[in-house]
């Protein structure tokens, strides 16, 4: 999964970081500066793996602030695993964005066919379901940790 990679400086990180969407301050425990200190370091580790073999992309508003991180990396043969952390522009800039990830989501199935895409997460957001539904993702309880959640998306084969 090859692709592209998003150039995101490390002023845009702690962006996103400092003025996160509410789900993601829940999600990516962001409620103290020691947490994002350790949350950014982990967010660069996943955008290597990203950038080795997966995939990321940045959405900015008009005025070039960051508003979402998308990224994806292979943690085996045909598996990669996904993640997602955005500002407090998400819930302004919500439709479009799940519109075009749904887009993005789509179109990287038709390269790759027969791998899956799998997501860990600790929403409370009463349509992430709805929400993961929409972009493909099926719920997959039977893989769950903890309070953890874990949603599959499987390309065609």
């Amino acid at each position: 999964m090859k692709e592209k990679q998003a150039e995101i400086s490390d002023e845009e990180l702690w962006f996103i970081l400092n003025n996160p969407w509410f789900i993601s301050k829940l999600e990516w425990r962001l409620g103290d500066q020691n947490n994002r200190e350790s949350m950014f370091d982990y967010i660069q580790e996943m955008l290597v793996l990203a950038k080795n073999d997966g995939y990321s992309r940045l959405w900015r508003t008009s005025d070039g602030e960051p508003i979402s991180l998308l990224g994806c990396y292979r943690v085996s043969e045909k598996n990669y695993t996904t993640f997602l952390v955005s500002s407090h522009h998400y819930e302004e800039h919500a439709m479009r964005l799940s519109f075009e990830i749904r887009q993005d989501i789509r179109e990287k199935a038709k390269l790759y066919k027969g791998h899956t895409v799998g997501i860990y997460s600790t929403s409370q957001h009463p349509h992430l379901f709805t929400w993961l539904r929409f972009l493909g993702f099926e719920h997959k309880p039977e893989k769950n940790q903890y309070d953890r959640r874990y949603f599959e998306f499987i390309t065609g084969s």
